[in-house]
């Protein structure tokens, strides 16, 4: 999709100079720190359920877990899954079956593992818009909400979902920068898609993103036209 990234010239400064004065979206000391907080916090939870690691599969776990295993004819029954799974998160519990092993363990370790990361990525992803602290609070509340950690360290792709989405709209915002080359911003909307090979709900978020971006570069084209008759 060719989209010009300009911006009027009074506002080109803005950015920088919010950035050099510490505002929201510049990462410092403050983040490390808060960083570090968040992945001490997804530790600790963790080690406190970790009986949630080695349970007995349940309910759907148990389907999920029966599909994994075929491995490679994973593919030839995918019209009898029981629900659709992204190939991407299919490869991740994939690999962690072969390293780890086939059991309850082996398969729930890769939601164990995204756990800080999300937490991660939202303090950043918020940073965009808010301080240090407040974005610490907005990642430590999803990491302490007991829907999120329930459902988020069950053998399903509800972590990497959420997780992606996070990325997603992090990586759009990025791509907004009017510095991108056209190879390197390519290269980014071909990463945006790729998001959806291991978040299928990913679709419901990318689709409205590159609907946006059509509909400023044909607002943009217009109002080019538009100059030039002038």
């Amino acid at each position: 999709m060719s989209i010009s990234r300009t911006r009027p010239a009074g506002l080109a400064a803005s950015p920088a100079a919010g950035l050099a004065g510490g505002r929201p979206g510049r990462i410092g000391a403050g983040d490390l720190v808060a960083i570090a907080g968040l992945i001490a916090m997804a530790a600790a939870i963790e080690v406190f359920l970790r009986h949630l690691l080695t349970r007995p599969f349940y309910y759907d776990e148990a389907s999920r877990a029966y599909e994994i295993a075929q491995g490679g004819a994973f593919l030839a029954h995918l019209s009898t899954a029981a629900a659709p799974l992204s190939l991407g998160w299919v490869g991740v519990e994939t690999a962690a079956r072969l390293v780890l092993g086939n059991t309850e363990a082996g398969l729930r370790a890769p939601m164990f593992a995204v756990l800080p990361v999300l937490g991660v990525a939202t303090h950043v992803l918020a940073r965009r818009w808010l301080g240090p602290a407040a974005s610490f609070c907005v990642a430590a509340l999803l990491l302490v909400n007991l829907w999120i950690v329930n459902y988020g360290l069950q053998l399903k792709s509800y972590s990497y979902e959420a997780l992606f989405a996070v990325a997603t709209l992090g990586l759009y915002l990025a791509m907004q920068r009017a510095t991108w080359s056209r190879a390197r911003l390519v290269g980014l909307y071909i990463a945006l898609g790729l998001t959806c090979v291991f978040s299928l709900p990913n679709l419901f978020i990318v689709a409205p993103l590159l609907a946006l971006d059509l509909v400023r570069a044909l607002r943009q084209r217009s109002a080019l036209r538009i100059a030039g008759e002038a």
